[in-house]
């Protein structure tokens, strides 16, 4: 029997799994219709004909990145020694450091470079995991990694807040071992269109590069997380609304009602305060270069016309909330009027009994007297 630990150091044959986590379709693809990817100038490719583009003259390979966010947040640091100990390193041998980084190595302070047979995988704090293939990679393929496959498990404690369906996208992406002579971006690696060229002869240099682009590239992911969720919940309280629009009763009480506007604050803390979706990473400020290719990467993807659109749509469903919860405000009072109205009519009617009482029993006693005297 093929232990954990074999296929996560061979991972040389993948084995078809008979049932995966749901998966939505990719937001976006790299190729357009007729074959183009968008690129500029002397950049074209047509992605089933020819798999590699022109950069400055020169014809390189075209290969694949795809993204995968598997849950709010991963604990890179867990993963890193399960990587290490399943692979029967120990992670505080300082004299096997080399072979440590062989193995797997830290970015940045957010990310985990593991190489694989085929392509590379990057695991990130933020939740999510990102294939380099060389030259391609697939969905399934990351999937069925040995440690994507335990991290969905959810056995350990390195995956917080599972995801019940997973977000992927895909993009394109070049290497250069070299600068080009004729180069107008430095040193540093670049978008070139919808491709991210990665170029530089520092390794260390390169990984950050590629670190940076798999941060901005989550963000489209973990994005289209919140995205379905709203559309999920505008879904559900559209009966409501279509009742409301016919001057019907809608039919959910108020502690259901209660819970969508939680969920509502939920997405919107989630978007705009318990991560860093709007914003740019504190290490990014720090290092021009990257923060260069956190943001482009972000420009092509429309993150943040995809916010703010994710948030204009979250002020309508807060606003839909408030209208139902007033709907059923108004019931409420409506029905302790009723019960106030029926208490009053009651009250009167005793009124009136004690008033007709005494008379009656007056015209008793002037009868019965009457009957004496005679």
């Amino acid at each position: 029997m093929v232990t954990f630990v074999e296929r996560l150091v061979s991972n040389t044959v993948l084995k078809p799994k008979k049932k995966l986590l749901p998966i939505a379709q990719n937001l976006r693809r790299t190729t357009k219709p007729g074959g183009e990817t968008g690129l500029k100038g002397d950049a074209f490719v047509n992605a089933e004909q020819m798999p590699e583009i022109t950069i400055e003259g020169k014809k390189v390979p075209l290969n694949e990145v795809v993204c995968l966010t598997l849950g709010e947040q991963l604990d890179i640091d867990t993963i890193r020694q399960l990587v290490l100990k399943e692979a029967g390193v120990d992670s505080s041998d300082a004299a096997a450091d080399h072979l440590q980084s062989d193995i797997v190595s830290i970015v940045g302070d957010e990310c985990l470079l593991i190489p694989r047979i085929g392509y590379e995988l990057m695991v990130l704090l933020n939740g999510s995991v990102v294939g380099w293939g060389h030259p391609k990679v697939s969905e399934k393929q990351i999937l069925e990694d040995p440690l994507v496959e335990h991290l969905k498990r959810g056995t350990g404690f390195e995956l917080s807040e599972p995801y019940e369906t997973i977000e992927s996208d895909e993009l394109d992406y070049v290497e250069l071992n070299e600068v080009p002579k004729l180069s107008s971006s430095s040193s540093s690696s670049y978008l070139q269109g919808e491709v991210f060229v990665v170029q530089g002869i520092d390794t260390t240099q390169r990984n950050l590069d590629k670190a940076a682009f798999a941060m901005g590239f989550s963000r489209s992911t973990r994005l289209a997380i919140l995205e379905n969720a709203l559309d999920k919940h505008l879904q559900s309280t559209r009966a409501n609304s279509e009742r409301m629009s016919r001057g019907m009763k809608i039919d959910t009480n108020e502690g259901e009602l209660l819970r969508l506007t939680g969920r509502l604050f939920l997405l919107r803390g989630k978007l705009n305060l318990y991560s860093e979706l709007i914003e740019v990473p504190d290490l990014y400020w720090t290092e021009p270069t990257l923060e260069v290719i956190y943001e482009d990467v972000s420009k092509i993807l429309d993150i943040s016309t995809r916010i703010s659109i994710l948030n204009r749509k979250l002020d309508y469903a807060t606003d839909e909330q408030r209208a139902f919860l007033g709907v059923l405000n108004e019931k409420k009072g409506t029905r302790l009027e009723w019960i106030i109205i029926i208490l009053i009519t009651v009250e009167v009617g005793f009124e009136i009994l004690r008033m007709v009482k005494p008379e009656t029993q007056n015209h008793d006693i002037l009868e019965a007297k009457l009957k004496e005297a005679l």
